[in-house]
Formats: structure tokens, C-alpha cells, sequence
């Protein structure tokens, strides 16, 4: 006959024993810097439970295993583990639980929620079963039900979207958007959501700087700015997603590998990644010190998500009072309500020409000379109503990132300067070039960004292509006279 130590009892004094607890939480297998694939297990027990316990956060179980379908189903949060042979350790002043499956080291998972006599998951093919297990189990399940959580464990670190700042190492609760395995340096990526928007950079931001100095392969050297491939998500028949909040990339190394991948539309825990800002986008860095559990649905996000929607809170970094804003759309515009980049590019495969108002701020522009900006509209140059404009704008929101197309008429009513030639007008071209230094934010910007309120209308160039062919073009906008 076994004998089984609580919780507390396995943490007093270092070595091999066995065990029963609650699973609170168990990360997917990840793997490690060797040959082994490994899983974060937090147990939980009556004796974690008892007032002034110094393990009220549970007890850190480390699993081990040569390939990652022997370690623990991760959707076994609120189970009842079974552990034998394992380690008692201290780590870093803390207790901790080590074994390697195969190696002396064994686990049962019992159903946490029915009367179930058997596990559903065992690490080995055979196993036996005494009426002291039949007890315990039922005990555990008791105490399950008593207690408020599994899925007790929040990481003291955890943040929301909109708070995480380059240079942090953070945990959140969120929800997987979408999924691109498609990228250059072996490099995947997951974009997570929480309903948040995560903070504004200029484009010229980026602290890739910070880390590459360790990147062996060269993969972090390569990053760049990330954006949800729309018609690949169309193709795969998802269409829905949510208007507001960011889509935060998270990328990885294949070092990760496939398993490691959680499913496009789950609610995950994601724990211990790196936050930097590459060409002025936010993205998170899964590192070897990573990893990602299921989650159960984040009512918490789901209900601030409703809220801001009925309050029309299209930004959260914008400023509320529109005379803030640094462009404004004209009076026929006042009625339609603001949209947001990602329902305009996610809708691109409809080829449905439409308008729509954003609130948006610029990143660049191209030309990016502005006595470049217009061009002769004619074969004869010199006469002020001979010239056009034609400019690209780099547009950003919380949620994604367009071009823009400014042109003729509405170039001249955006700038408040009638096209001309701007190479023998320097007049005119240093008041355009100070109104783009004002939106790009190089002037006095503050932590928020710059923003501004325009107007775009979707057109297609080619029907039967129409994630190819969509573009967007600014119209019915004005720059704001500076203050």
C-alpha cells in the first residue's frame, strides 16, 4: 500500500514521495532548451487552503517528459492528480514538485466533477487502484467543490493589454484572434486579445536592440510589423472578429514548435512573456520561460468589450474632446458613427464599396519628401492649376494599419493648401511639412499619440481579386488649425 503526503507535508522536507491534489492550473507542453518536453502543474489541497498557509497559491509541479502527449491533458484544470514518485524540492524559496515520466516518476488524472473510478490519463499502461484511492478522490472532489477556484492561480504580474510597456515580462487572460505560421526565420506568431488597446509608438520606435545581442539564429533580428492575414482567416471560415482592441502579436521560434500552438478563438493564460516594440508596434516575445494554459471565458473582458461599445469608446488612448484631434471630417460625416481599420479590412473580401470615419493616427508617408507631394496634372507644368495631389498615408488604430490614398481635390481641402509646385514654393511646402511633423507626432507629442478623424471611402480595381485589390482612399478631412 502507498502512502500519500498532503501538500504540506511533501513541502516540509526535500524528497521522493507520493501525492494527491487538485489541479488549479497546467500549462501546454513546451520544449526545453535539451530534448525534453516540459509542463507547469499548480496543485492545490485542504492543506493549502488553511488560514496563514504559506502555499495559498498552490504548489509548482514541473513534469517531464521525451515527447509532449505523455505529460498531462492541459484541459485537466479541476482534476484530481495522482502523483507518485515525485521530487520535493525548494526553489527559488519556494516548494516545488519534480519528476520526469518514464523515469521513476508516474501521474493518474482522475475526473474532478463526476464519480468516475477510473483516470482518464495515465502516464504508463498499467496502474493499480486501491480503496484508499477511491477515498482520497472522493475526498478531493468534495474539497473541489468547496472552494472557489481550480483556476486560482492569477501570476501576480498579470495585465491587461493596454498596460503592458516595452521591457516588461507579463502574464494575461486574453483571447486567440487569430494564428500566422507563414512567417520568414522560422518565426509563428498568435495575436491575443483582451478587448484593450495596447499603447501608441511613433514608427521610429523599436527596442529589438535590447534582446538581439542573444538572438543565435537571427530570427528576433528579423522581426517586423505584424498584422492579421484577413483573407486567410476568410478562407479558413472564420469571419467574426471583434471591432475593438488590439490584436497583440505573440511570436515564437520554431524552438517552440507546432504543439505549443493554442487553437485560433480559445481563451488561454499566458505567463512570463516579453514585451518590446518593433517599428513602432507593441508584440509580446514567448521565450523559453513561456507558456500558455487553457483559460475558461474572461467575463471580466467580455463585459468592459460591451461597455465601450455602447459608449461608442472607439480608443482608449484618443482624446475624448474632438478639438483634441488633429484632423476633423466634414459636417456630413457628424451623423456616421465611427469604425474602426480592422472592420474595414477584415470586410475586404465583400468588394462592397462603402464609407466610413476613423479615428486613426499617421505613422509615414510617401512621398516622404513633401515638395513631393504633388504632381503635374498635365502635360504642362507651371500653372498652379496644372498641379494634383497624390500621397500615401500609413494610417494606424488600436487594431490594424492601412494605406491611404490622398488625392486631387481632397488633398487640397485636407492640407488647406492648393496643389502647386512645391519644389519652387517653399512657402507652402515648409506649412505642409510642419502640419505632417505635428500628425507623425514629432512635435510635442505626448504619450497618447496624435490623432485625427477621418473620412475614407473603399474602392476595388479588380472585382475577382478583392483582398488584392481593395484600396482606401481619404476624403471629406481637414487638418486642424494648430492651437
Amino acid at each position: 500500500m502507498y502512502t500519500y503526503k498532503s501538500l504540506q507535508e511533501a513541502s516540509d522536507r526535500d524528497g521522493i514521495c507520493n501525492t494527491y491534489a487538485v489541479v488549479a492550473d497546467c500549462s501546454e507542453p513546451r520544449a526545453t532548451r535539451g530534448t525534453d518536453w516540459c509542463s507547469n502543474v499548480i496543485l492545490v489541497d485542504p492543506t493549502t487552503e488553511l488560514e496563514g498557509s504559506q502555499l495559498v497559491n498552490g504548489v509548482e509541479c514541473m513534469l517531464f517528459a521525451v515527447e509532449p502527449a505523455l505529460l498531462p491533458n492541459p484541459q485537466c484544470v479541476g482534476s484530481i492528480m495522482r502523483l507518485h514518485r515525485i521530487k520535493a524540492q525548494t526553489f527559488n524559496n519556494r516548494p516545488q514538485l519534480v519528476g520526469k515520466i518514464g523515469k521513476g516518476c508516474s501521474f493518474c488524472l482522475f475526473a474532478g466533477q463526476n464519480q468516475a473510478t477510473e483516470p482518464f490519463q495515465a502516464s504508463g499502461a498499467t496502474y493499480t487502484l486501491e480503496e484508499q484511492d477511491h477515498q482520497v478522490v472522493a475526498a478531493l472532489r468534495h474539497f473541489r467543490r468547496r472552494i472557489e477556484r481550480p483556476g486560482l492561480t492569477v501570476p501576480e504580474s498579470t495585465k491587461r493589454i493596454r498596460d503592458v510597456r516595452p521591457g516588461d515580462v507579463f502574464s494575461c487572460h486574453c483571447k486567440v484572434l487569430a494564428i500566422d505560421k507563414s512567417l520568414d526565420h522560422g518565426v509563428a506568431a498568435f495575436f491575443i486579445w483582451d478587448g484593450t488597446d495596447s499603447m501608441p509608438f511613433p514608427l521610429s520606435a523599436d527596442t529589438r536592440q535590447e534582446i538581439t545581442s542573444s538572438d543565435e539564429d537571427g530570427s528576433w533580428g528579423a522581426a517586423k510589423r505584424l498584422a492579421i492575414d484577413f483573407e486567410a482567416l476568410a478562407a479558413s471560415g472564420n469571419t467574426h472578429v471583434p471591432a475593438l482592441g488590439t490584436a497583440l502579436p505573440v511570436t515564437f521560434s520554431d524552438t517552440q514548435g507546432a504543439p505549443c500552438m493554442p487553437k485560433r478563438g480559445a481563451w488561454i493564460k499566458l505567463q512570463n512573456v516579453s514585451a518590446w516594440v518593433i517599428q513602432g508596434q507593441l508584440q509580446a516575445r514567448f521565450t523559453p520561460d513561456s507558456q500558455w494554459s487553457p483559460a475558461s471565458y474572461d467575463d471580466d473582458a467580455i463585459a468592459a468589450i460591451r461597455q465601450r461599445e455602447q459608449a461608442a469608446h472607439i480608443s482608449e488612448w484618443a482624446p475624448s474632446n474632438p478639438r483634441e484631434w488633429a484632423a476633423a471630417v466634414s459636417n456630413e460625416m457628424d451623423d456616421v458613427p465611427f469604425t474602426t481599420l480592422r472592420q474595414i479590412l477584415s470586410q475586404a473580401g465583400n468588394a462592397a464599396p462603402s464609407r466610413h470615419k476613423c479615428l486613426v493616427r499617421l505613422l509615414e508617408h510617401h512621398p516622404s519628401s513633401v515638395p513631393d507631394f504633388c504632381q503635374p496634372a498635365g502635360s504642362k507644368a507651371g500653372s498652379n492649376s496644372l498641379w494634383r495631389y497624390a500621397v500615401k498615408l500609413r494610417l494606424e488604430d488600436a487594431t490594424g494599419e492601412a494605406d491611404v490614398l490622398l488625392y486631387g481635390q481632397d488633398g487640397d481641402d485636407f492640407f488647406r493648401t492648393t496643389a502647386q509646385d512645391l519644389q519652387q514654393n517653399q512657402g507652402a511646402a515648409a506649412g505642409i511639412q510642419a502640419s505632417m511633423s505635428r500628425l507623425k507626432g514629432q512635435s510635442g507629442r505626448s504619450e497618447r499619440g496624435v490623432w485625427m478623424a477621418c473620412c475614407f471611402k473603399t474602392f476595388w480595381s479588380e472585382r475577382t481579386c478583392p483582398w488584392q485589390s481593395m484600396h482606401v482612399r481619404l476624403l471629406a478631412t481637414t487638418i486642424s488649425e494648430m492651437h
